[in-house]
């Protein structure tokens, strides 16, 4: 799985507190978020992550159904080890007068 295989990127670069930044576009915001969320709860793991997102669809109630994380409740809801989490979304403006 790409999960697993961000994650096994990841752990050394946190072990060694190495300053990391991920860009997730679309799905790939989706599969950091979780493995973000799985390395802060499951894997205990230490250090800081900047996580910049893109074109996301992480605040559609069907994805957050998916989320590792959707049966937690308050802080567990999100992973611990993002420094910052940013997230760019395109305007829906339309063209017609």
């Amino acid at each position: 799985m790409i999960r697993e295989q961000l994650k096994r990127v990841l752990r050394p670069m946190l072990d060694n507190n190495e300053p990391v930044l991920i860009i997730g576009h679309s799905m790939g915001s989706i599969i950091t978020y979780d493995a973000l969320w799985e390395l802060s709860y499951h894997k205990k793991q230490s250090g800081q992550v900047d996580f910049l997102s893109l074109g996301s669809p992480l605040g559609i109630n069907f994805v957050q159904h998916w989320l590792l994380s959707n049966t937690e409740r308050g802080k567990r809801k999100y992973p611990t080890i993002h420094q910052a989490l940013v997230q760019l979304r395109g305007s829906r403006k339309s063209n017609s007068a």
